[in-house]
């Protein structure tokens, strides 16, 4: 994941992701990596996803 965020970061300043709220596998990683969480969001079927975001 490391790697993959390291390229991502080359090429953009801002990166958001979203995940289900029950992803704690996930979450932790995005935690980890420097990630705030901003909130919810709900996708195109209606479902909720926790924001993040890193700058």
């Amino acid at each position: 994941m490391a790697s993959i965020l390291d390229f991502a970061f080359s090429k953009f300043a801002e990166i958001r992701i979203d995940t289900h709220e029950n992803n704690h596998i996930m979450r932790h990683i995005l935690e980890r990596s420097g990630f705030v969480y901003c909130g919810v969001i709900y996708v195109a079927d209606g479902s909720p996803r926790m924001a993040y975001q890193r700058r």
